[in-house]
């Protein structure tokens, strides 16, 4: 029979053995989930097409929003002819 230093030297390293299959097991299946997870993401962001470039606006969209001169704040108009200077008389256009 082995040394029972030797034996439970042999019994270590079947252990770590073990243990560092399993860590690396472990390591590769986190990589794989986050390659996927970054393929997932970069699949949503691709534009489809003219649908997808969502930083043109149509120019209907562009008039249809009006700045506040006092905060310089942007939102849209309230109706679709009283966009130009904010106020509900069509103001400064002479509308």
């Amino acid at each position: 029979m082995l040394d029972p230093k030797k034996e439970k030297k042999k019994a270590q390293a079947k252990k770590n053995l073990k243990d560092q299959q399993i860590f690396e097991a472990m390591r590769l299946r986190d990589l794989e989930a986050e390659r996927v997870e970054e393929l997932e993401k970069a699949q949503r962001q691709k534009p489809a097409g003219k649908e997808g470039k969502k930083d043109e606006l149509l120019w209907s969209e562009k008039v249809n929003t009006l700045r506040n001169r006092l905060t310089g704040q942007k939102r849209d108009s309230k109706e679709r002819w009283n966009r130009f200077a904010g106020t509900e008389g069509g103001g400064g256009r002479g509308l």
